[in-house]
């Protein structure tokens, strides 16, 4: 009997494993490159700690041309949701999505370039 029940315990562990969430440097920390039409981007970020927020920077190309930015967001991992603010001197961007594995379909929102909710999908490197 107690070996049934150890036995039943352990099944559980493992199956249950799976459902862990991914820790937020595993799943955020990297490079994340992404283009839409004439506009592509490239982030190298990294996450502080587990509390979800990101740093980093990156270059943003429009077709006004390349800018470096500053890349500051928030990572969720209950629903694997990303938000990053590009910005520099010139302009500030926002983009919005969902990871699903190593492709984070999203929108990018802002002034520059009339940026109204375009469709855009980054891939980690």
């Amino acid at each position: 009997m107690r070996n049934s029940l150890g036995i039943a315990i352990l099944a559980i562990a493992i199956a249950c494993k799976g459902t862990e969430p991914t820790p937020v440097g595993d799943a955020v920390n990297g490079t994340w490159k992404g283009a839409t039409g004439a506009t592509n981007m490239s982030v190298d970020i990294h996450s502080v700690g587990e509390s979800g927020l990101i740093l980093g920077s990156g270059t943003f190309v429009m077709p006004s041309g390349s800018q470096a930015v500053d890349v500051e967001g928030a990572y969720t991992s209950v629903d694997k949701s990303m938000s990053l603010h590009l910005v520099n001197s010139v302009f500030e961007i926002y983009f919005t999505g969902t990871m699903n594995g190593r492709s984070m379909p999203g929108a990018l929102q802002g002034s520059v370039a009339g940026y109204n909710n375009v469709a855009i999908t980054l891939a980690k490197q």
